[in-house]
């Protein structure tokens, strides 16, 4: 579950968060992304924030819903991007096995603490239909730390991302390494990585 000052963060601050992101491109990992999806393919956006990636999508000619733990991160998502958005948890997300044709998860999973974030790869194996492309970014580095905010951040390196999503029934792709956003307040460098669900997935959590 994503950790309560995390969570408590984006409940106090969720309009300031969403004017501060609204304007940051993604496209240079979207575009690519969206090219292995079909058109008019469900996405699922895991941890929409305010739902700026939703808007992407539905104006590429997809068929986006997000998710957030946030209610009120939620409600700015589902008003920017006139699109579904359920209320929940990633790393239990409430859907049906099989339910999407993508997952974009966008410097979302990083919130999770170590232990759970096996589990939480499984949950998206699950919700994905079979050859179900994956998007996900995360901060490299070394174990986990709360910035002066407070949110709780887990840092991972390359291989030992690539080996998480094999671990959970992914081929990955692609995956690279990319510098921070220049308007962002922190000079991190990101793992981008696109992967695919494998055609059957062993595991589940459960």
């Amino acid at each position: 579950m994503t950790d309560h000052d995390t969570l408590r963060f984006y409940e106090e601050n969720a309009l300031d968060y969403s004017r501060s992101t609204s304007s940051r491109s993604m496209d240079d990992s979207l575009v690519p992304f969206s090219k292995l999806v079909a058109l008019g393919g469900s996405v699922i956006d895991l941890g929409c924030g305010s739902g700026r990636d939703l808007v992407s999508f539905l104006r590429l000619g997809f068929r986006p819903v997000g998710l957030d733990l946030s209610r009120n991160l939620a409600e700015i998502a589902a008003q920017v991007s006139d699109c579904p958005v359920v209320i929940g948890d990633l790393s239990s997300p409430p859907f049906a096995d099989s339910s999407f044709d993508a997952a974009w998860a966008s410097a979302s999973l990083l919130h999770l603490r170590p232990d759970e974030l096996p589990s939480a790869l499984l949950e998206v194996a699950r919700i994905l239909r079979p050859l179900g492309v994956f998007f996900s970014s995360i901060k490299t580095g070394r174990g986990s730390s709360r910035d002066a905010d407070g949110r709780l951040f887990t840092y991972y390196g390359q291989n030992e991302w690539r080996v998480l999503l094999e671990k959970a029934g992914f081929a990955v792709l692609h995956l690279q390494i990319t510098s921070q956003d220049p308007t962002r307040r922190d000079d991190d460098e990101w793992i981008s990585c696109v992967a695919r669900r494998n055609a059957s997935v062993e595991g589940k959590s459960e």
